[in-house]
Formats: structure tokens, sequence, C-alpha cells
């Protein structure tokens, strides 16, 4: 009887021990596995901080190279950085569309010309999304003068043209909904499949500008010389 006694206490204590040498184990295993957590975190915002910094980088060199007095084609690269960096980035979009308004109202003089960098810098913004999480200006593109600019299925929505001289600009498929053409120069611009929706296009010059199957829902025409225009049919 004693034997057996003495065996089951040995027992007992080989058990005690398993269990506990089997809970070192674990609690070792536990904070390794945190340790790795931690650094993978720690990894991840690392990175993250990186990218954000390279972005910045990317961001300051694209608006030197639009700043390069002697080479269109350096300014027009700049341009696509941009593009790509708002590309990558959403929450770039509504800087890179500020920049290159100022690009555009800068460059776009009266010399019966569009640039390189300006036509980049147009279609970049044509492409602009509809929606962001951020928050978003007008573009404000007043007094520029882009006569026979393509602007062909652009996302223009919310613009401002007043002053403008868009002569002969082509804005098929344009989405132009809220933006504003007031007393701007439209002579023999096209709008045909437009959405015209709520545009202010008063007192402006719209002699033989094609406006055919546009939507002019809400759209304000007072004022204007709609002379020669067509796609105005019911509309006084």
């Amino acid at each position: 009887m004693q034997f057996a006694a003495v065996k089951i206490v040995e027992g007992d204590t080989s058990d005690h021990a398993k269990s506990v040498n089997d809970a070192r184990t674990s609690i070792i295993q536990l904070l390794g596995g945190a340790g790795l957590v931690g650094g993978l975190i720690y990894t991840v915002r690392s990175f993250g901080l990186a990218r954000s910094t390279q972005r910045a980088e990317r961001f300051t060199k694209a608006v030197g190279q639009m700043g390069d007095q002697e080479s269109e084609s350096v300014r027009a690269g700049g341009v696509h950085s941009l593009r790509l960096l708002a590309l990558e980035d959403a929450g770039y979009w509504p800087i890179v569309e500020q920049t290159l308004c100022s690009l555009i109202r800068e460059r776009a003089a009266d010399d019966g010309r569009i640039g390189a960098e300006v036509q980049a810098a147009l279609t970049t913004i044509g492409e602009r999304p509809d929606k962001l999480r951020v928050s978003r200006r007008p573009l404000d593109l007043r007094g520029v003068y882009l006569p026979k600019a393509n602007l062909v299925g652009a996302n223009l929505q919310n613009a401002w043209f007043d002053h403008a001289t868009l002569i002969g600009a082509d804005f098929t498929d344009a989405r132009l909904t809220y933006s504003v053409f007031a007393h701007g120069n439209l002579e023999n611009a096209i709008f045909s499949n437009a959405d015209c929706t709520s545009v202010d296009f008063s007192d402006s010059v719209l002699r033989k500008a094609v406006f055919y199957k546009a939507t002019k829902d809400s759209a304000d025409f007072s004022g204007s010389d709609r002379t020669g225009a067509t796609g105005f049919d019911g509309l006084s």
C-alpha cells in the first residue's frame, strides 16, 4: 500500500511538471507570435510611410518639371507623372486637378496654339473620377484660351469656364453638369451628345455651335447668341 501511494504521488508530480512545461511552451509561442505580429505591423507601417514619402517626392518633382521654362516635353512629362500618381492614389486627385488648372491658366495664352503640356493636362483632368471620399473644389479654368481644344468624353462637371475662349472646342460626349460658360466665346464649339444639365451658358457666344442630342435640362442660355447653332429645336 505504501508503494502504491508513492507511485501515485510520483505520477502526479510528473504530470504537474509536464503541465508546467507545456504552459511555458505555449507562453513562449504566444510571445513569439505577438512579436511576429508586432514586427509585421511595424513593417507595414514603415512600408506605408516610405510609399507616402516617395509619392510626396514624386509630386514635388513633377511640379518642378511642369515649371520648366525651356522644354515643352519636360512640362508634358511632369503632367503625365501627376496623372500616374493620381491613378495610384485617389487622394491626390483634388490637388492634381488644381495644379493642372493652374498650369492651363498660365500656359493657355492667347497665341492661337495649345501646347502639349496643356492638352495633356486637359486630358488628365478629363479622366477624373466622378466621386471621391475627399473634398473637391470646382475646376477653375476661368478666362482660358483654348481654341479647338480636344475635350471629347471629358469629365468636366462643376468646372468654371467663365469668360473663356473655346472657339471650335470639341466637347462631344463630355460630362458638363453644373459647369459655367457664362460670357465665354464658344463659336463653332461641338457639344454633341454631351450632358449639359444645369450648365450656365448665359451671355455666351454660341454662334454655329452644335448641340446635337445634347442633354440641356435646366441649362441657362439667357442672353446667349445662338445664331446658326443647331440642336435647339423647341428651345426658345
